[in-house]
């Protein structure tokens, strides 16, 4: 799993977001529907599309992270040095989350039956069920990394601002600080 170092389940959190926010322009559309104002209809249905539009691309880019996320497996920090049998239960738990060909197909399959079917070929009786897997699906990611960032993440910064604070010489290459000036530099 490549992640990057700023924010590595950027591709994560934007999948689940477009399909949070699809499922919402979706229930406004068939609300509207109902109700019989196509003009708010179609806002709507444009809007759900470019949000599947989106989450079928973040899917596709980041399949191995979605389903590590589902599984509850955490990122591995590049600062932190891991033994070889740790390396390799992280590697066979990531390969074990994406061992699973046939669920990323049908994952792909449901993105690319609502694309080719919303806005306007909309027959939502048929793929809601599949809809609402998808949804799960992106829920139990955000859920994982609301609980990663929030957390897990939290937690191990509070483990390492201790460890700065009986030792801070030792992390001093980590924050490099300016140099003190010296005294005579400031008279006038």
């Amino acid at each position: 799993m490549e992640l990057r170092a700023e924010l590595p389940l950027e591709g994560v959190i934007s999948f689940y977001q477009s399909i949070d926010r699809f499922w919402q322009y979706c229930n406004m559309c068939r609300k509207l529907e109902e109700e019989g104002s196509e003009d708010q209809r179609i806002a709507c249905a444009i809007g759900a599309r470019e949000c599947i539009d989106n989450a079928y691309a973040e899917y596709l880019l980041n399949i191995p992270l979605i389903f590590a996320t589902v599984d509850g497996i955490k990122p591995m920090s590049l600062s932190t040095e891991l033994d070889t049998e740790e390396l390799k239960l992280h590697f066979q738990r990531q390969l074990d989350s994406i061992d699973r060909k046939d669920e990323i197909w049908r994952y792909l399959d449901i993105l690319n039956t609502l694309r080719n079917t919303c806005p306007f070929n909309c027959s939502f009786e048929k793929v809601e069920r599949d809809v609402e897997d998808l949804v799960e699906l992106a829920d139990d990611a955000r859920r994982f990394v609301e609980t990663l960032y929030v957390d897990i993440l939290v937690d191990e910064t509070k483990g390492q601002l201790k460890e700065m604070i009986k030792n801070p010489e030792s992390f001093r290459s980590l924050f490099p600080l300016p140099p003190k000036p010296l005294k005579d530099e400031y008279r006038i």
